[in-house]
This record gives structure tokens, C-alpha cells and sequence, in this order.
């Protein structure tokens, strides 16, 4: 077997195993932490960027952490676990706009918090 081709092997079997980031933060809602789940999407920009969508509770005080093995723009979705269904006539799902919102995911620590936006009547 050519030596090329083994250290090409060895070389990609190194880069495989190791997150390129890790992201950890806080969610809240009005002040409060929301409880339930987070996901990354990456949005495909780059070789970097390109790879599975990776998902983390969020806990009791609205903390996580999550280990990414792409960078860049991802999109985040955030799941709370009282969203209220069905909905009584004249209330919201939930009192904050759940909507993806875009960040920006750089090799390392990364620390990305996010205040969800409360609704309004």
C-alpha cells in the first residue's frame, strides 16, 4: 500500500473525532429560563459548515452545551417543553416568539445566549 494513502487515512481518521466548537450558554423567556430543547443547524455556506443538525436539553435554569464538529452560521431553533396545545381562545403557544433566530459559531468556546422575544398583544 502506498505511504501517501495510509498517512492521508491516518490523517483524516485524527480529524474526525474532535468537536471544532463547543457552544454552551443560557435561554430565557421574559426573564425566565426556558426548559425543553436546542438545535444547531449548520447552513451549509462552507466545508466547514456542512454536516448534521446536533440538538441538547435545555435544563432547569435554561443552560446547555453542545459540541459542534461544523463552524459558521447555523440556525437555532429553540423547543420549550410547556408550550400550551391546544391553544385557549385569545393566548399565544407561548408568551415568546420561538422563531430560528441565525448565529455564528466559531472553533473553540463559544458562549451564545439567548433572550427569546416576548410577544405582544
Amino acid at each position: 500500500m502506498n505511504a501517501m494513502a495510509i498517512l492521508a487515512g491516518v490523517l483524516g481518521l485524527i480529524g474526525c473525532g474532535n468537536p471544532a466548537a463547543t457552544v454552551s450558554g443560557r435561554v430565557t423567556c421574559r426573564g425566565q429560563p426556558v426548559v425543553g430543547g436546542i438545535l444547531f443547524s449548520p447552513k451549509g455556506e462552507d466545508e466547514k459548515n456542512r454536516g448534521r443538525a446536533v440538538s441538547a436539553p435545555l435544563k432547569e435554569d435554561g443552560s446547555y452545551e453542545i459540541r459542534l464538529r461544523t463552524l459558521g452560521k447555523h440556525t437555532v431553533v429553540v423547543t420549550p417543553r410547556d408550550v400550551k396545545s391546544p391553544v385557549p381562545p385569545g393566548e399565544w403557544e407561548y408568551p415568546c416568539d420561538r422563531s430560528p433566530v441565525e448565529r455564528e459559531v466559531k472553533a473553540g468556546q463559544n458562549n451564545i445566549t439567548i433572550e427569546l422575544t416576548p410577544r405582544s398583544r
